[in-house]
């Protein structure tokens, strides 16, 4: 694990800030990567290897934290199924976008706006939840979350977390350096399960991996549009009508150079034979990412 404790280096990461002044609701932002984020059957998944392990050993009466829970439809899914097994569950979603708080109020749930590196404001968890979420944050700020969520559990309270990973260790290093500050200016940490459990066994929270959520795939293209801001009221990827033509000059012109970064990046990969399953197709070259996911305790 050397050359991950020599990246631990503390980056600013501007991911939640892009995203935030692209102005993104929870609509578009589902739309990224197939529809991942809203498909039911990736939802019913996180569920079955998640939930389906731990909901004999919740209480009747329960709080629910969903944390970066966006609009809630996680959360909502969680606590109708907590419902059908004759559970009441006290619903939160933690998130730190108003927009998707509001979306998450409409659905009937509770909201806390707060940024879980900073504080995790409810104590007495029975079960923590959280999705395609820590990406998004620092190593160090992983390790601020990961310890505020442990602060938040009861003695016997549960944390199930799906993390974004790629395929392997090399493909990991290759996500990550194509969605960094330098190349993209955003910055994210895609980890490997080790890497995730040695930052929980450093939490001192016991996670153990309970399987793996269906992978899915990104494009270039989406990713660079997901955090080029001017574009509030274009809907869907690379929606142009809300751009000048001035803007849509600039616009192509800095993801064309994006899209020539990838490219070296990914031939570099190739010619240390670290990678040669990625197609380059220009802006619609795919990566595809994966999903395990991990059941916590204290």
């Amino acid at each position: 694990m050397e050359s991950f404790k020599q990246n631990l280096e503390e980056k600013k990461f501007s991911a939640i800030e892009k995203e935030r002044e692209a102005k993104i609701s929870e609509e578009e932002r589902e739309k990224f990567g197939g529809d991942y984020s809203s498909n039911p059957e990736n939802i019913k998944k996180f569920i079955e290897i998640g939930l389906e392990k731990i909901v004999e050993k919740l209480p009747e009466y329960l709080n629910v934290l969903d944390l970066g829970g966006a609009g809630g439809r996680l959360a909502e899914n969680i606590k109708n199924e907590l419902e059908k097994r004759g559970k009441i569950a006290e619903t939160t979603v933690v998130e730190i976008n108003n927009e998707f708080v509001k979306e998450a109020e409409k659905r009937g749930l509770k909201t806390i706006v707060a940024n879980t590196a900073d504080i995790i404001p409810l104590k007495e968890t029975d079960l923590a939840i959280m999705r395609n979420v820590l990406h998004y944050n620092s190593i160090e700020d992983i390790k601020k979350i990961l310890a505020n969520i442990k602060e938040s559990l009861k003695p016997e309270g549960y944390f199930i977390n799906q993390v974004i990973s790629g395929k392997d260790e090399n493909h990991v290093k290759f996500i990550n350096e194509i969605l960094s500050a330098d190349v993209l200016g955003r910055g994210v940490n895609y980890l490997t399960n080790e890497e995730y459990l040695e930052l929980c066994a450093e939490t001192e929270l016991s996670t153990e991996l309970a399987g793996h959520a269906p992978t899915g795939r990104w494009s270039l293209k989406e990713m660079f549009w997901r955090t080029y801001p001017k574009k509030s009221g274009a809907k869907g990827v690379e929606d142009m009508n809300a751009f000048t033509d001035k803007e849509k000059e600039e616009f192509y012109f800095k993801r064309d150079a994006y899209v020539e970064k990838c490219r070296e990046i990914l031939e570099k990969y190739g010619e240390e034979e670290k990678i040669d399953d990625i197609e380059f197709r220009g802006a619609e070259t795919e990566v595809e990412f994966y999903g395990p996911i991990f059941i916590s305790q204290k």
